[in-house]
């Protein structure tokens, strides 16, 4: 479990890092609200404080259109 949960942290950050590069003003203010989850949530997450939620999984694997089979193991790490 502890290796998907990195492995889901990993993709976050590469994702808001992807962001970023195409906008150096781009903050986790900016990322939260694109993802539709609070900053103080989300800044849990980035820091390794909390986990990501099967329903924040979702948002984010909406929200980035992951392919199938990366949503489907995005979100279900999460139930383990």
């Amino acid at each position: 479990m502890e290796m998907k949960e990195t492995s889901n942290l990993q993709i976050l950050k590469e994702l808001f890092e992807e962001k970023r590069s195409r906008n150096s003003k781009y903050s986790l203010r900016a990322f939260s609200r694109d993802l539709d989850i609070s900053v103080s949530h989300l800044s849990a997450i980035m820091n390794g404080n909390a986990k990501i939620s099967t329903v924040n999984a979702c948002k984010i694997a909406v929200k980035f259109e992951f392919p199938k089979e990366k949503f489907v193991d995005f979100i279900t790490s999460t139930l383990q």
